[in-house]
């Protein structure tokens, strides 16, 4: 009697509608449980069409009671509705049930259809990384209409065909890690590499390590490179592959170097992307889906810190945690990401100034002085873009006001989050040239050997947490590993200060 009632009630929807655009969300919920019992017990097909197509016009806060409505129904008619509205909500948490209606062999032919529809539609989360998957459900498929249909999908996700471009002329990823693990080979006194997270597609994630092995780690300062989080960032890779070079040679200052300075170099955190670029020298990860290699293969930028945590980071953003974990055992004392464009384009090779992260700039400004002038020293022309084009940085928007300002993103990247988490001192570098680059890191890290103006032992110049007036705050130690330490630990206690 009471399902007769819900149809009985649904007729009435389906004529006058649910009443208001106000209605409260209790009268929603029970509305939508009343097209669900039409959906699974109406005899009259067409009464069933028509409660699909207003489950189908409702807002996606119905989705879990569709999918829950699906694993209770028996019937084909019913379980082929439930699919087809599903697939057409284009809603991610989609994704594994239609994997599942796939794989039971209890979903008719119809429904199955509809699921592989209903992927086609999940264009973010349906990438490259499904492929395998997509693979075994579709020999597990009897319906020639079905696997016709998974292998127009599976057509659209693979990447596009190799072609020579200039990209082709940079080592693959694996050709990059086979090369810095021989440099390794030949200096294992003073180099290490370690695979410290795989990508999207299970790529390695690489850092490489360069450091003095017989000088004891107590006194010395850490420095980390990043580079490539977009994959068509050719100089990015390439110009810390030179800075990796130019730190394992002979020289006295990168013999100091070694001896004082712990050098961290994850030289292409994108591998992913990376690969797709030099495969075919277009920006997207597969025909279908067009991801820019600018991000991962989820659409995600590698950097901003909201894709670092919660359930899904580990499945879609492991390159993002692979940073995070390093930083987390080794909290840098500084820091250069470098961002940059293809040989052969020109761009201005600025320092300490992003145009992504509002927050991204150093409260040391005269380190990006001497890295500016190290630049130009090396023959590079070095962009201040603040002080070169007279504008001010913003955060925020100045109504009427927007074209005397630079107004950048008020978001979190990794630059941001070095400085919030461990009080490092973070620089962005724009660069055109691996030289310019290479002149501004070796300067970066000289830097680092030396004793800064007011400071008591060489290092970089981040021990002072704050000042009032005449009270201030600074970290203390008589080594660098106990300035770390201390540094970190009262940063992270300044809201109690």
């Amino acid at each position: 009697m009471k399902k007769c009632t819900a149809i009985v009630a649904v007729i009435g929807i389906l004529l006058a509608g649910d009443g208001s655009a106000s209605a409260g969300t209790r009268e929603n919920r029970e509305t939508v449980e009343s097209l669900l019992t039409t959906v699974v017990e109406a005899k009259d097909e067409s009464l069933r069409k028509k409660a699909v197509e207003e489950l189908v016009k409702r807002d996606n806060t119905s989705i879990p009671s569709v999918i829950e409505a699906l694993k209770k129904s028996k019937s084909d008619p019913a379980k082929e509705a439930l699919v087809y509205v599903l697939s057409h909500k284009k809603d991610e948490r989609t994704k594994k049930v239609f994997f599942e209606v796939l794989k039971d062999t209890t979903f008719s032919p119809k429904a199955r259809g509809w699921a592989v529809y209903g992927l086609g539609e999940l264009t973010r989360v349906v990438n490259r990384s499904s492929v395998e998957m997509l693979k075994r459900l579709l020999e597990l498929q009897k319906s020639e209409q079905v696997k016709t249909k998974l292998k127009a999908l599976l057509a659209g996700l693979e990447p596009f065909p190799v072609k020579d471009n200039p990209f082709a002329k940079d080592p693959s990823s694996a050709e990059m890690q086979k090369g810095l693990q021989g440099w390794a080979r030949v200096h294992p006194d003073i180099m290490d590499v370690e695979v410290r997270g795989k990508s999207v597609l299970g790529k390695p994630v690489l850092l490489v390590k360069i450091t003095d092995e017989k000088t004891s780690d107590e006194n010395k300062s850490i420095v980390l490179f990043t580079s490539t989080h977009c994959g068509g960032e050719e100089i990015g890779a390439t110009s810390l592959l030179h800075l990796t070079k130019w730190l394992l040679g002979k020289g006295a200052v990168a013999k100091r170097i070694r001896e004082r300075i712990i050098v961290l170099i994850m030289p292409c955190v994108n591998p992913d992307g990376w690969d797709a670029r030099r495969r075919s020298g277009r920006p997207y990860h597969s025909r279908r889906g067009k991801t820019n290699t600018a991000w991962n293969v989820y659409g995600i930028n590698i950097y901003d810190t909201q894709y670092w945590f919660g359930a899904k980071a580990a499945e879609e953003n492991p390159e993002g945690l692979a940073i995070l974990r390093v930083a987390e055992e080794y909290p840098p004392d500084a820091s250069m990401d470098i961002h940059s464009t293809q040989r052969g384009l020109t761009m201005p090779d600025s320092t300490g100034f992003s145009w992504g992260d509002f927050n991204a700039h150093s409260f040391q400004p005269l380190i990006v002085e001497e890295m500016n002038r190290a630049m130009e020293k090396a023959g590079c022309l070095a962009e201040r873009p603040a002080m070169d084009s007279g504008r001010i940085k913003i955060g925020s928007r100045i109504r009427g006001r927007e074209h005397n300002y630079y107004r950048i993103n008020d978001k979190q990247t990794i630059m941001s989050h070095l400085y919030l988490r461990y009080h490092t001192l973070a620089y962005n570098c724009e660069a055109a040239f691996d030289f310019a680059v290479v002149a501004r890191a070796r300067r970066l890290l000289e830097i680092g050997t030396e004793t800064w103006r007011n400071e008591f032992y060489p290092g970089y110049p981040n021990r002072q947490l704050g000042r009032w007036g005449s009270t201030s705050i600074a970290a203390w130690g008589d080594t660098a590993k106990k300035r770390r330490k201390s540094r970190v630990e009262l940063w992270r206690k300044m809201n109690q200060i």
